[in-house]
């Protein structure tokens, strides 16, 4: 029996079809991190470079959302390989993405309205239940054993199904 190759083509790297294994998402997820660090950083330093100033302009900030949607964009990917190797749906990835319009609407918040102590923690605890969502659905992801052989999302990505085998 062969194993499976661990790399995978680059446009499967931005689908959410299929499954992988914890080693190929922990691997995948550490390689595209340093590669969307780089690339935020060699945006701040070219603006930094033709500006003189940090990331602050209109420009500056949407190079820098605009990278940061492709990078949710594949980590929801990633995530919902992973999710179906564990035989979920990858609709439990938008997990990883309520921690964002808490983060808004706190800010938001904060900025305009004098919030009465009760309120901010209140605020404070909605914030804190949504960054506990988000990092338990990464540890699961990260540690939980998948599903041993074929389920309804494919086959293991770390024992492939046998060869059929022909008699005549």
């Amino acid at each position: 029996m062969q194993k499976p190759p661990f790399f995978i083509p680059l446009a499967r790297h931005f689908s959410a079809n299929g499954r992988i294994s914890r080693l190929q998402y922990f691997v995948y997820g550490l390689i595209w991190l340093v590669i969307f660090s780089l690339a935020i950083g060699g945006l701040g330093f070219a603006q930094y470079a033709s500006t003189g100033q940090d990331v602050t302009g209109l420009s500056g900030i949407l190079m820098l959302g605009a990278v940061q949607l492709v990078l949710m964009y594949f980590v929801f990917c990633m995530a919902g390989k992973r999710a179906h190797d564990l035989g979920w749906s990858a609709l439990i990835c938008l997990l990883f993405l309520i921690d964002i319009p808490v983060d808004i609407a706190a800010q938001v918040a904060r900025q305009y309205v004098t919030l009465a102590p009760i309120l901010e923690t209140i605020v404070k605890g909605i914030d804190v239940l949504a960054n506990i969502a988000s990092m338990g659905l990464g540890l699961a992801l990260t540690f939980a054993p998948g599903i041993r052989g074929q389920n309804k999302y494919g086959p293991d990505p770390l024992r492939p199904p046998p060869a059929p085998i022909d008699v005549f």
